[in-house]
């Protein structure tokens, strides 16, 4: 009578998983109006909007949309007349942010 011989086990196969790429930003613009602006920009994943400002260089201000969207729009109200505010926007996607190179605007 024919014996079988058992296969050895075979080890599952390690799959990686790639890292999360963050998103990429765009197409960054600012309108402004008086005393309040709108920031602009184009995600190419669905991502969260977040404008970080201030004055004098400083970005410790904070205005945040948790929505997930490829075209975000956040509007700083309250402005203070006629005064430069640096700024940067963050997108995040799948747990990791981009953010841009600062830059300016001047209120009226």
């Amino acid at each position: 009578m024919p014996t079988s011989t058992p296969l050895p086990a075979t080890p599952p196969t390690a799959t990686s998983t790639p890292a999360p790429t963050p998103p990429v930003i765009s197409n960054v613009r600012v309108v402004v109006s008086g005393t309040v602006a709108v920031v602009r920009w184009t995600t190419d994943v669905p991502a969260t909007s977040t404008v970080r400002y201030g004055v004098n260089g400083k970005t410790d201000l904070v205005v945040t949309d948790p929505t997930l969207t490829t075209f975000h729009s956040v509007q700083l109200s309250g402005l203070q007349r006629r005064t430069t505010y640096t700024y940067v926007v963050e997108s995040t996607a799948n747990g990791v942010t981009s953010t841009s190179a600062p830059a300016t605007f001047t209120t009226r």
